[in-house]
Order: C-alpha cells, then structure tokens, then sequence
C-alpha cells in the first residue's frame, strides 16, 4: 500500500541508453555475446544520450520522459509525500488527488506520468471515470494503489492483452536472465516506479528509474546495478516483485 512504501535520500550518477530490445527484453544484436562460460563480460560503451530513441508505435521513452520531468516539476513545487485519502469516509482518495501538487506517493506518480505520456486530461475537478491506456483501459479507480494496479494485469495477462510481472532472480549469481525495458513500471510488494534509462546486457548491466517515495519524495535514480537488485531493500517495501511492460 502507499503508506508503506519506503525510499532512499541517495542518488548515483551515471546510467546510458539500453542496449535490450524493449519488445522482447533480450540483448539486441549488437549486444556483445557472452563467451563461453565468462560471466564477468564488461558493458557497452558509453553513450552521451540519456534515452534512445522513440520506435514507432512504441511509448516507452514518452513513459520514461513524463517521469523524468514530473520528477523535475515536484522538485521545483516541494511536493511532499502523502496519500491524499478522506479519512472522514471510508479512506478512498480526495477528489482532486491527481491535481493537488501538493502531496503526492508512488501510484499517484507513475499514473500522472503515464497520463501525461498519452495526452489523457486529468485535470477535470474529478478523477471519476477517467481510463488509463498503459493499463488496458482500466478505470483509474481500480489502479491508485499498488494491490490493484496488480489485479489489473493479471486481468490483463488473462486476457492475453499484457505480458505478466517479469521476476528477477538470483541475479547476484549469474547473468540476470531478465533484463528491464525503457518505460517498465517496476513492483515491489508496496512500491512502484518507471524504468527510465538501461545500459549493458549482461551481469554489469545498470539501470536508472524515478519514483516518489517516502523519504526522498520525486527522485530520480541514476545508473544501479542490475546484480543483486531484487535483495536491495533501500528503495521500496514489500521486496521486489520485477518489471512489467504497460499496454502500448
């Protein structure tokens, strides 16, 4: 839930554009192959663009871009973390909840980004009825915390219209065997952030994301390593769940 979530007051420099087919999740083919029972190979050089570019049809780097700059705008406002909830009823969320700069916690900022990336108006004096295209549709009322943005995609994947959570494991023995894409909405079991930058394709690969947190409110972290990330517990509560793909 929102109120558990947790967040660090650090941030690390660094991060370049990713080298993982955001379709599949797998190293391009330009990613350089691993050698026969070398584990340590080194990452792809560095390049000087933050995001590579947009693929037709794909709204990967808008996701990642929204939440660069929402980031940036709650920074510049002094948005402070909240979950904007009328206790006097029975604890759903304040009208104007995704219009209030004032407060703001994990879901709130992943949709607003997602909202702002595909040009959904939300400042409407209600957040009734309003749909979120990156979650198939859903109606907005069934997506403002991190239980139910969860049952939507199993609704999703169900259906066959999302790919389920990719998990991330034992990556501190091996080569992750999944690698995060450009504009992933990433889980943890109280915590949600977007995927903005991955660089690397093997055991060094690293990976930059924005979140609003507890802690360090709108933050953006930059170039984390991949290895062993699912055992960190400085970014969000509940333990790391993995990555996951919104509807394009």
């Amino acid at each position: 839930m929102p109120a558990n979530e947790t967040d660090a007051t650090r941030g690390i420099a660094g991060g370049k554009p990713s080298d993982i087919d955001r379709a599949t999740g797998q190293p391009t083919a330009s990613a350089p192959a691993k050698p026969s029972g070398d584990r340590t190979q080194q990452a792809a050089a560095p390049s000087s663009s933050p995001i590579g570019p947009n693929k037709a049809g794909d709204k990967s780097d808008a996701y990642a871009n929204a939440a660069i700059k929402l980031v940036t705008e709650f920074q510049a406002k002094g948005t402070t973390y909240g979950p904007q909830t009328d206790r006097t009823k029975d604890g759903s969320r304040n009208p104007d909840f995704m219009t209030d700069d004032s407060e703001c916690d994990c879901t709130k900022f992943v949709l607003r980004a997602l909202l702002n990336a595909d040009n959904i108006n939300y400042n409407t004096g209600t957040w009734a009825g309003l749909r979120v295209p990156a979650f198939g549709g859903a109606d907005l009322k069934d997506v403002t915390a991190v239980p139910g943005m969860n049952t939507v995609i199993d609704r999703l994947v169900t259906a066959n219209k999302a790919e389920p959570i990719r998990l991330l494991q034992d990556s501190q023995k091996d080569i992750p065997t999944v690698f995060p894409r450009v504009g992933d909405l990433m889980f943890w079991g109280g915590h949600v952030a977007i995927v903005t930058e991955v660089s690397g394709s093997d055991i060094n690969a690293k990976m930059s994301f924005a979140q609003f947190g507890a802690k360090a409110f709108a933050h953006h972290y930059r170039g984390l390593p991949l290895k062993g990330f699912e055992r960190d517990k400085t970014y969000g509560s509940g333990g790391f769940k993995g990555f996951w793909t919104p509807c394009q």
